[in-house]
């Protein structure tokens, strides 16, 4: 084998390497972008449960409902 040939093997093999691991990763990219939309909207939906309870833990402590912590 020549080294011109050993170059070309070389280069095809880093050409294929490139090619299936940009598919690889559009792929996952692909996938993981609905999974990610879903948790954000689930971190959303607990941020607004969080809000929510704070908001009836204040109102019961203003009425005097359930004792202070000190």
């Amino acid at each position: 084998m020549s080294t011109t040939e050993i170059a070309e093997l070389i280069g095809i093999f880093i050409l294929t390497v490139s090619t299936i691991s940009g598919v690889v990763i559009w792929y996952l990219n692909l996938r993981l972008k609905p999974i990610s939309k879903r948790l954000t909207e689930l971190e959303e939906q607990h941020n607004d449960i969080e809000e929510t309870m704070s908001l009836i833990v204040d109102g019961l402590l203003d009425n005097d409902q359930i004792p202070r912590t000190r």
